[in-house]
């Protein structure tokens, strides 16, 4: 991170870009950094700008080898932030958002200082979805010709408990 000695304030944002690696389900942080985040990427040039114009570095995926993230933040925040859909109404199903899903983020920059490290850090305010790509496992399949699974039956469809082997 940059230092900025002239940034003694928080100043907020709203960009839009496209998520990825989404750890924003309530009770269920990052668990290599314990806090609630997601990367913002395919920022174009003006939102690069205006970021780094509040200080913030900008990580550019090109340079690390994943140009399909273009230019990207990643926001983080200690605990879950609201999240809405296009009309502003709240969106509860934070583990349905995969990455490529669409949306605007508000973001905080400030400024820290932390055991000797300085700079500016990017808070995690709040999330609107504009497109969602759901999240699923099985999405990365394509259906194919074979195995087809057949319908299970309610479990105990028999009552266990009639008949002669039940102790009386």
């Amino acid at each position: 991170m940059k230092k900025n000695d002239d940034m003694k304030e928080t100043k907020q944002a709203v960009i839009e870009g496209v998520l990825e690696w989404a750890h924003l389900q309530p009770g269920k942080p990052n668990e290599l950094s314990g806090k609630y985040q997601v990367d913002v990427c395919q920022l174009p040039a003006a939102t690069v700008k205006e970021l780094k114009g509040l200080g913030l570095e900008v990580q550019d995926g090109a340079k690390k080898g994943k140009p399909d993230k273009g230019f990207y933040v990643t926001p983080k925040a200690t605990k879950a932030v609201a999240i809405v859909d296009s009309k502003k109404t709240k969106f509860e199903d934070a583990e349905r958002i995969g990455n490529g899903t669409k949306a605007k983020v508000a973001i905080r920059a400030f400024p820290y200082n932390f055991k000797g490290k300085e700079g500016i850090g990017c808070g995690l305010q709040a999330i609107q979805i504009l497109d969602l790509n759901e999240y699923s496992p099985a999405g990365m399949f394509a259906e194919e010709e074979g195995f087809v699974a057949e319908p299970t039956q309610t479990a105990f469809a028999i009552d266990p408990f009639e008949g002669d082997d039940v102790p009386k």
